[in-house]
């Protein structure tokens, strides 16, 4: 997932790795399923955040303490994924479409929403900034970067929905809503650009890389 953010820039996939996290959290042992969404997090934030280790080594008290607060920070970090699959398995033991159409999204997002107040406000790695350039940042100047991560996290949704049953009518329905999706999003884009109004413009300050603050 961190790939998805600059500078390697591959935004869709954020949409793919998200929906790996979603079959994962949806497998039928409860407890593999907490444990594969705790991984997930080990991994998400070990790389992403991974600049702290430098910070801390440069600036700080050298390698050793810097090893031992990342790995702290990081297995903190980590609860994040393993409470929203927590929450989902809880509310929604069968896992059905319900639950990953609409539960593990919302949860997601409810997880980054409660970021922005862990220890003052920790925005890092928000999926919706993985999508500064692309067609799915239109809707971000009315709502906002966390509206952005739920659209991500709604098809990754849809994807993951196809993968844990695999059927032809199921590839449809998640082809024509993504399709649906991405032509509404063209146009709005399109009409932004005709009113002098770039949304591109209107994220700018958003971060631009999964090491850089934002402005």
């Amino acid at each position: 997932m961190p790939l998805a953010f600059a500078p390697v820039g591959w935004a869709w996939l954020a949409v793919i790795a998200l929906a790996t996290f979603f079959v994962l959290t949806a497998q039928s042992s409860r407890r593999q399923a907490l444990w594969s969404a705790y991984l997930f997090g080990l991994g998400y934030f070990g790389v992403g955040v991974s600049w702290v280790f430098i910070s801390i080594s440069q600036y700080g008290n050298g390698p050793v303490v810097a090893v031992l607060v990342t790995a702290a920070f990081v297995s903190l970090l980590a609860l994040f994924p393993w409470g929203v699959a927590y929450l989902v398995r809880c509310l929604r033991p069968e896992m059905d479409a319900m639950a990953l159409w609409l539960g593990l999204p919302a949860a997601w997002v409810l997880s980054e929403w409660m970021r922005t107040w862990f220890l003052t406000g920790f925005p890092w790695l928000f999926i919706g900034y993985s999508q500064t350039d692309t067609t799915l940042a239109t809707i971000a100047p009315v709502f906002g970067v966390l509206g952005v991560s739920l659209l991500v996290a709604l098809l990754a949704g849809g994807l993951a929905w196809v993968v844990q049953g695999p059927s032809l009518r199921r590839a449809a329905v998640v082809g024509a809503v993504l399709v649906a999706t991405l032509a509404g999003l063209q146009l709005t884009r399109n009409g932004t650009r005709d009113t002098g109004t770039s949304h591109l413009s209107a994220i700018r300050r958003l971060p631009r890389s999964i090491s850089e603050p934002i402005s």
